[in-house]
């Protein structure tokens, strides 16, 4: 049985799982490079089953009707919008996520709050390059989440954007004349 893992852009998933409990008639392929259309269509025909890390890799139905070895698809979490769940249904390939704890978008949204209040990219930065912390954070203390947040969102979120995006080759491009990010 083949077996491919898709989207592991982090690499995580070879140690994400214990796959040495498969069989040895088990083989396992993770790939961690995006391919769309006929590419991704070719790469996937031989396989049984598609593990997909993320929302990257599609698999509509255009996709999965030409797969004839498709016989399931997981992925981890209980929602991915990239899987075509009617289509699967009609072929009866099983489709099947793991559960993921409920708080973690609300953990990286604080995070993401905090990082910005305390300008900590711009002063890491700076510290990166040999300088010195450079503005000065806010206290959220008694700060009420909603309109004092959108204001440091406004102000912050597109310089945070510059840098995270900036340092993944080719993830975007910044600067352009109508002030918006592009992707790739």
């Amino acid at each position: 049985m083949k077996i491919a893992v898709l989207d592991d852009w982090t690499q995580n998933a070879a140690s994400s799982a214990d796959w040495s409990r498969l069989t040895p008639d088990h083989q396992v392929e993770i790939f961690s490079d995006h391919l769309v259309g006929e590419a991704l269509i070719e790469r996937l025909k031989p396989y049984d089953i598609i593990g997909i890390m993320r929302e990257r890799s599609h698999l509509s139905e255009a996709v999965i009707t030409q797969l004839p070895n498709l016989k399931a698809i997981f992925t981890p979490g209980m929602h991915n919008a990239a899987i075509d769940l009617e289509a699967c249904r009609k072929r009866g390939i099983l489709v099947s996520g793991s559960p993921t704890p409920a708080h973690a978008t609300a953990e990286l949204a604080m995070t993401l709050i905090g990082v910005l209040a305390r300008n900590i990219v711009p002063n890491a930065l700076s510290m990166q390059q040999g300088g010195w912390q450079i503005q000065a954070g806010r206290d959220l203390r008694g700060a009420t989440l909603g309109a004092e947040v959108e204001v440091l969102l406004r102000a912050r979120l597109r310089l945070l954007l510059n840098v995270l995006l900036g340092v993944v080759p080719g993830a975007a491009r910044v600067g352009h004349a109508d002030g918006h990010l592009h992707a790739a």
